[in-house]
């Protein structure tokens, strides 16, 4: 579990679903690490943590590595996530 803090987790959680929200309107499915560090709150330091650990799903074009919307739920699904 990457947020032992329950108020943590509350608050990705309401991220989450911001971001969900979101991306019905914008219909974007892709984001830049930078983005996903925006969108979610958290650090970079972290996203490529979790990126490196194989937590979050990422593809890497060229010289760009983008996060599809479905690794961000599928990680957010994952058990030993709540």
């Amino acid at each position: 579990m990457y947020y032992s803090n329950p108020e943590e987790s509350r608050r990705i959680a309401e991220i989450l679903t911001q971001l969900k929200n979101s991306i019905t309107t914008s219909h974007k499915h892709f984001f830049t690490l930078k983005e996903v560090e925006h969108l979610l709150g958290l650090g970079r330091t972290k996203i490529y943590y979790l990126r490196k650990m194989g937590a979050l799903r990422t593809k890497q074009i060229g010289k760009k590595v983008y996060v599809s919307m479905d690794a961000i739920n599928h990680y957010f699904n994952q058990d030993g996530n709540n």
